[in-house]
């Protein structure tokens, strides 16, 4: 069928292209097995007067926008010999925790049935699945779905997906600069707290973003520390303050104190998982008084849950 043809061709596209946008945001891309209980409102459409329920594959790609929230378009088509349906769907999706990750899904969807006679409908939909990073950027999902055709038919269809998605993600380049940096050259504002022999080399921002009144570090940012790490073990000389900060949520001085919690979560992965010298870092809480995005939304609290490290090198 030329039009499923058209559409695979452009897939096998989508890797070269997701791997170009992702050096702007964190893409992923993964194949799909999905798992069909279609309405049997449906039997009169296929010759035989059944619509078997069968597997589909197909292919994924989404966008994270934070940690906890994610974008994705997919198309699935069957693996059955005696009927062709495509099915084309939009996702939201909303993630909690840190391991195994519960999640809701909600978005839209076009059914097609190509067969004795043809049926083309639009589809909301819901789900709920739960999912797990297997690697730094290997990520395994599972979740149902219910499907309400929103047409004159009004069916309805179920569907359990299998996806394991690969995620491009890029560290922010200043760590690997830390080294190579003149001294002389970036000369910026002195912290206060700063000794009079120390000049700040870089600023770098983790990505470690935290949930709501939590300080523990999702596995997720693993490979951010892994390299941070690394770095910091070729160049000894190279201390670090840690830095951490919170949305407005809470009274100043709670929020002073989780702070400083999570500044020192950070502090000690550095410490119990790469043997960096403790007498390397320091850390600092500052609450809620530095905010980097407007505390008014959801998506600019979670900015304003992170840590920053100001990297510091002794003056020669």
């Amino acid at each position: 069928m030329r039009h499923r043809q058209f559409i695979i061709a452009i897939f096998l596209a989508l890797p070269v292209a997701a791997g170009t946008l992702a050096e702007e945001g964190n893409f992923y891309l993964g194949p799909q097995l999905t798992y069909y209980d279609f309405d049997h409102n449906r039997d009169d459409l296929t010759p035989d007067a059944r619509l078997a329920d069968t597997f589909h594959l197909g292919l994924g790609v989404g966008y994270m926008f934070a940690p906890n929230w994610a974008a994705e378009f997919s198309y699935v088509t069957d693996l059955h010999d005696d009927s062709s349906s495509d099915i084309f769907s939009i996702n939201g999706f909303r993630f909690w925790g840190d391991e195994w990750r519960p999640f809701v899904s909600a978005g839209v969807s076009h059914f097609s049935l190509d067969d004795l006679r043809e049926d083309s409908t639009e589809q909301v939909q819901l789900g709920l699945g739960v999912s797990r990073m297997l690697s730094n950027n290997l990520e395994v999902r599972l979740w149902g779905q219910h499907m309400y055709d929103v047409g004159q038919d009004s069916n309805h269809d179920n569907a359990i997906t299998l996806a394991l998605n690969y995620h491009f993600r890029e560290l922010k380049k200043a760590v690997a600069a830390v080294a190579a940096v003149e001294p002389a050259a970036e000369m910026k504002p002195q912290p206060e707290s700063m000794a009079a022999d120390e000049v700040v080399v870089e600023t770098v921002e983790l990505l470690v973003e935290f949930d709501t009144d939590k300080h523990f570090i999702r596995s997720v940012y693993q490979e951010q520390f892994d390299r941070i790490a690394q770095t910091l073990k070729n160049y000894p000389e190279v201390s670090f303050t840690v830095e951490g900060h919170c949305d407005w949520r809470a009274s100043e001085e709670y929020n002073q104190k989780l702070s400083e919690r999570r500044a020192n979560a950070i502090k000690q992965k550095f410490i119990e998982d790469y043997g960096i010298d403790p007498a390397r870092i320091s850390t600092v809480g500052y609450g809620e008084t530095r905010p980097v995005a407007s505390n008014d939304t959801e998506q600019g609290m979670q900015r304003n849950r992170r840590a920053i490290a100001v990297f510091k090198i002794k003056k020669k």
